[in-house]
């Protein structure tokens, strides 16, 4: 014997589906030609079915998310759309005309409120190339950052925000942190004319340093070669080229151990 449908779900089996179901609505058992089965099974029992079961009134439905609804949609959006630009054909183009890339996501879950905490938190990238920045103004912008944000082998700043309850809110104050990082680079401080600085990732300052005052109290000769090789040997271990690596003790900085250590025994007269 062939089963029939029941005479309520004949309108529903010959129409369209995206007309009887259109946007989100609540599970109606009544307009779903499905057999669906949720709950909790009972020993020798089988699982609620749809007419009978709670469970699929609190759970979020996609049936109005359906392909052919899909595709419905996208005919009728397809006359308000305007055809890509032939300039922004490479992904050099698309950077070079929008560098700022903001990443965030969004989550869908069965509770009690829709919000997900974690959707809050806003990403930000941008390559340094991007920007009008001279040797100083790149050079502090990187050190204000810090390496967390830095990423020197691709030249990418990022920054991550996640303070604010909002998405909105955080945006907002990650397009702030960008702008204020930025126009402080390129501010001057008296404290950034003095020489002896670092030209790759580093700063170091010999007077302001405690060797520095160490010589000082030692009440020596600033202009014996003692004290100028002890200054040399300091301003080498301060001013490494890759202090990404000070973890590693290579061949150069073991030459620079070195010769600091020589320094201090020849300074103190040991």
């Amino acid at each position: 014997r062939i089963a029939r449908h029941p005479s309520f779900l004949a309108d529903t089996l010959e129409g369209e589906w995206s007309d009887i179901w259109p946007l989100p609505n609540q599970f109606n058992p009544y307009l779903v030609p499905l057999p669906l089965r949720m709950g909790h099974t009972q020993k020798f029992c089988v699982s609620p079915d749809k007419y009978t079961s709670v469970e699929l009134l609190k759970v979020q439905n996609f049936l109005h998310l359906t392909p052919p609804a899909i595709k419905k949609h996208c005919a009728a959006l397809k006359k308000f759309c305007t055809p890509f630009p032939k300039e922004l054909e490479t992904q050099q183009d698309c950077e070079r005309e929008f560098p700022v890339e903001t990443h965030t996501v969004d989550y869908v879950a069965a509770g009690k409120t829709p919000r997900n905490p974690a959707a809050r938190v806003v990403t930000k990238t941008i390559r340094l190339s991007n920007l009008v920045l001279d040797h100083h103004a790149r050079l502090k912008l990187t050190q204000l950052a810090g390496k967390e944000r830095y990423n020197r082998s691709n030249d990418i700043l990022t920054i991550k925000v996640d303070r604010c309850p909002v998405k909105k809110q955080n945006k907002d104050f990650a397009d702030y942190l960008l702008t204020a990082l930025y126009f402080e680079s390129w501010k001057t401080e008296p404290w950034e004319s003095k020489e002896h600085t670092s030209h790759s990732d580093g700063y170091y300052w010999w007077e302001d340093s405690a060797s520095y005052q160490n010589v000082k109290n030692l009440s020596l000769s600033w202009d014996s070669p003692t004290v100028e090789k002890y200054r040399e040997s300091v301003r080498e271990l301060k001013l490494e080229p890759e202090p990404e690596k000070l973890g590693i003790l290579t061949e150069e900085r073991k030459e620079a151990v070195s010769n600091y250590k020589d320094s201090v025994i020849k300074l103190l007269n040991l």
